[in-house]
């Protein structure tokens, strides 16, 4: 990146899931033999530096800005000619959508560095890559890897042998050392289940059926996303039809989307359910009525979902379901990559998952998904959960927690 700085006068930037990630990484970060990354930048070519923004500037008026994608709004007004994306498998791949149009304008370039996460965004992208010839594509696992000699590995078989003898699980192993695609995604709440909806054909193209009518499951955002899934029930399955988000928009935006699918798409809405923040105070309407009051203003009536008092039952609620789910290919692409990459959060000091997701994008998508699981039976309708389910989940699942599932 600094050869490409010095070659054009431009600005770019380095991209990590989030900004705290990229100055541990990259703006703090020391390779193994103590040297600075940072300190790449010859001293000479530094003309201005920022701290607090990660920002660089050298002699012939190029930048460099270390950004985290969970804000991938403060990206767009830095009209960049090149970036790296570190980590793009853990990225939320709606940043790398809206910053493409802009390099595509500039006739620059993007680098993606990242290790397998599963079948995600990551896997798309990989596949798309070695099968074209404008991209550049290389896959290197521990046993492609060696020093600079050309021949010692950076991490050899023995080494990889103690990390199994001392536990690391196998699915581990084959993500990190040998860039597996296929193995499950450590810590993934929903990870495999989703491996095996698309494996049993249950990612397809999934019609509307206009005999039924369509129910809505929404997480709301007021700094952030707001999220709705567009349910329909079709015998024992569950058809997830339609998939939508966005931030930074009133109540009228989301009451237009339901309007615009019910005159565009003919869906029939059955109820709509919304998690217990629909009856608190909407900061987007001064007359300080609820997003669910002014909902109803504009005709949709919304059942509120009491969370449970702990996350994991919810989850665990979504996991037994996901089974029954079928999703449209196209319509919930976006939902879809928000299930696969909802994960435990890390703890880096133990070394262990916690029992509480990782907040990032993907939780959105996933929150809104939990407001149908935990809001089966509050009203039937087609929405909830009978006596047959009831007990077909108690066998399958017991008295388990999400994680020994």
């Amino acid at each position: 990146m600094i050869c490409k700085m010095t070659d054009r006068v431009a600005n770019y930037v380095y991209l990590f899931p989030t900004s705290k990630q990229g100055r541990k990484v990259i703006w703090e970060g020391i390779d193994r033999d103590g040297f600075r990354y940072m300190d790449h930048f010859p001293k000479e070519l530094i003309v201005r530096k920022r701290e607090d923004e990660m920002f660089v500037q050298i002699v012939n008026g190029s930048t460099m800005q270390i950004i985290g994608t969970d804000n991938y709004d403060a990206i767009m007004g830095a009209n960049p000619a090149g970036m790296i994306l570190s980590e793009y498998s853990l990225q939320d791949p709606m940043a790398w959508n809206y910053l493409r149009p802009i390099l595509a304008e500039n006739g620059r370039c993007a680098v993606f560095l990242y290790t397998p996460r599963g079948m995600n965004h990551g896997y798309v992208l990989y596949n798309m890559a070695k099968n074209s010839d404008r991209w550049y594509c290389e896959l290197l696992t521990a046993r492609d890897t060696v020093r600079e000699d050309g021949v010692t590995p950076v991490i050899t078989e023995d080494i990889i042998q103690n990390e199994r003898d001392e536990g690391m699980s196998e699915d581990m192993i084959q993500q990190e050392y040998y860039c597996s695609f296929e193995a499950g995604i450590e810590g993934a709440y929903y990870g495999q289940l989703m491996v095996q909806a698309k494996a049993q054909g249950r990612i397809c193209n999934l019609p509307h059926d206009p005999a039924c009518s369509v129910y809505t499951y929404w997480d709301l955002g007021y700094d952030d996303f707001t999220s709705i899934w567009f349910l329909q029930f079709v015998g024992p399955e569950i058809h997830c039809i339609d998939y939508y988000e966005k931030h930074g928009k009133g109540v009228d935006h989301y009451a237009q989307i339901l309007t615009q699918r019910h005159l565009e798409l003919g869906y029939n809405y059955g109820e709509h359910y919304g998690p217990h923040d629909i009856e608190a105070h909407h900061v987007s309407n001064v007359a300080g009525k609820s997003f669910k009051q002014m909902m109803s203003d504009l005709g949709y009536t919304f059942i509120t979902v009491k969370r449970s008092s702990n996350i994991n039952d919810g989850i665990r609620q979504v996991r037994s379901r996901l089974p029954l789910m079928w999703f449209d290919e196209i319509k919930t692409e976006r939902g879809r990559d928000c299930l696969t990459n909802y994960i435990q959060e890390f703890d880096d000091k133990r070394k262990v998952y916690s029992d509480r997701p990782l907040k990032n994008w993907a939780c959105h998508g996933s929150d809104a998904m939990r407001t149908y699981a935990e809001g089966m039976g509050i009203k039937k309708g087609g929405a909830g959960m009978t006596a047959e389910d009831a007990a077909m989940l108690e066998a399958m699942y017991g008295a388990q927690t999400p994680m020994q599932v």
